[in-house]
């Protein structure tokens, strides 16, 4: 059992050093917001000089959006390939252990149908037995009919 020492602290998060969020702003921020401002720079500068027309932005913007929706196929395109040939070695090796299920298939079904012959015989034994009387009682009786008649 952990001690009380282990468990997490329940005490506000503490604040981080003036050194550290420096850190953070020079490195994920300042990039983040540089290479914005080159963006809008970029499409200033293009539309400035009367690169394209709105509908070649609109195509150019068009693309820029598919991209992660192709990413994500191209994600699901991997995978069924990967799922692919998985199953391409699974076939390979499955043919073994499915002769032997197939066996044990056989066997169950052997088992099952001697089960149930055995279960089935006396009642078999008995219909027969009483088709057989009622035929012989029949065959006399008919005899007695025919002399009478």
């Amino acid at each position: 059992m952990s001690s009380p020492a282990d468990w997490p602290s329940v005490e506000p998060r503490p604040r981080h050093s003036p050194r550290f969020i420096r850190q953070v702003w020079l490195q994920i921020y300042l990039p983040l917001f540089v290479g914005f401002l080159l963006l809008i720079g970029l499409v200033a500068l293009m539309r400035r000089g009367a690169v394209g027309t709105p509908s070649v932005w609109a195509d150019a913007s068009t693309v820029i959006l598919l991209i992660p929706v192709i990413v994500i196929g191209l994600l699901f395109m991997l995978a069924s390939i990967g799922l692919a040939i998985g199953l391409g070695y699974l076939i390979g090796w499955l043919p073994g252990p499915i002769r032997k299920g197939w066996e044990v298939f056989v066997q169950v079904e052997a088992t099952v149908r001697r089960g149930a012959d055995l279960a089935v015989r006396p009642m078999l034994m008995a219909k027969g037995l009483s088709a057989s009387v009622r035929q012989g009682v029949e065959a006399v009786t008919s005899v007695f009919r025919a002399g009478q008649g």
